[in-house]
């Protein structure tokens, strides 16, 4: 072989265990080499749903802990609070963070390299992050939520939501579309609905007492419908101040509120002694909501600012606020709770 073919044999060598050494085709082609590093981040997290204690949810100035609460522990039943409010937590809620969690992908490998983490917002201090602790105080999850890339419309309708993510424990940054950026503010985890699962049909009667004005009444649902002069029907009739038909809108807009009733925001829990009456302005209304023979009472306060008012439950030890809309519908005055032209 003469030297020039010798030579051009080696460069070709060297360029064939180049290829080779990119290729790799004994691991597959490129997509299905892609395709085997697709798996889930945490793919151990659903077998350990029994063994999760607490979790942690951080993002700013912002914190909210997630702890399982045992028998006897606080005088309390077994059950997840919101720690910062020591109230119950929304179980609805925090079901489908543990879920999106555990379905988390690593499809889309961005960066590998740590020095890159503060400009997709996965830096040490930046984003959300989650962590999730067992009963053993085992580390189940880092996570960190980071940046936005960018905010596309699918076929021109629906919204496509990227961020930049990754364990807090690796150096790998990725990009998910299908991963849910969770709220950090405390309130969102709590169970704010007090009235939850109660079908509007199961309130019988509303009575609301004024210690303000002279609005006080008292309506109750009625078991079949009312025809007044004009034909117009009602299943509600109104006892208090008088007694006639109550206008059927009226009654029925008041029921779905109420069963709707959310808390704002919760702030501690109340004095047993009753000293919080001059501090909130106890009682301005009260409301006395006949359910399937129960009754649920709650009372409006004065205004509490940032568009809300006080607001105590009976048989709760709490302190909540209630946005001003929500008692803008609860106030209705008698008037309007009565079919044109009667009185």
């Amino acid at each position: 072989m003469s030297r020039r073919n010798w030579m051009l044999f080696l460069v070709a060598a060297v360029l064939w265990i180049v290829h080779l050494s990119i290729t790799r085709p004994w691991q597959g082609d490129a997509h299905a080499r892609t395709a085997a590093t697709v798996g889930k981040l945490y793919p151990q997290l659903e077998q350990e749903y029994d063994r999760i204690a607490r979790v942690v949810l951080e993002g700013g100035e912002e914190r909210t802990t997630l702890s399982l609460i045992q028998d006897g522990e606080r005088g309390l039943r077994r059950g997840w609070m919101v720690e910062e409010k020591n109230f119950p937590v929304d179980f609805s809620r925090f079901t489908r963070l543990l879920e999106n969690l555990a379905s988390i992908t690593t499809s889309d490998v961005v960066s590998v390299n740590p020095q890159k983490h503060e400009v997709y917002g996965v830096g040490e201090g930046q984003g959300t992050r989650v962590r999730v602790y067992s009963t053993d105080n085992r580390l189940l999850v880092d996570w960190i939520a980071g940046s936005l890339r960018q905010q596309d419309i699918a076929g021109g309708q629906k919204p496509v939501l990227e961020f930049y993510m990754r364990d807090a424990r690796s150096d790998r940054v990725f990009l998910s579309g299908d991963a849910i950026q969770p709220a950090v503010d405390p309130v969102r985890w709590c169970e704010v609905q007090l009235l939850r699962d109660i079908a509007m049909e199961r309130i019988v009667s509303i009575k609301r007492e004024d210690f303000q004005t002279d609005e006080s009444w008292l309506i109750t649902r009625l078991q079949a419908s009312v025809e007044d002069e004009e034909g117009d029907q009602s299943h509600w009739s109104m006892l208090e101040p008088m007694k006639t038909t109550a206008l059927a809108y009226a009654g029925d807009s008041m029921a779905t509120t109420i069963v709707g009733l959310e808390v704002a925001d919760i702030l501690g829990e109340a004095d047993p002694k009753g000293g919080d009456e001059a501090k909130y302005g106890f009682p301005q209304d009260r409301f006395r909501v006949g359910i399937d023979g129960n009754e649920f009472a709650f009372e409006l306060g004065r205004p509490a600012g940032d568009g809300q008012r006080y607001l105590r439950v009976f048989g709760l030890p709490f302190i909540f606020t209630v946005s001003d809309f929500t008692v803008s519908q609860l106030r209705q005055p008698v008037e309007r709770m009565l079919i044109e032209g009667e009185d």
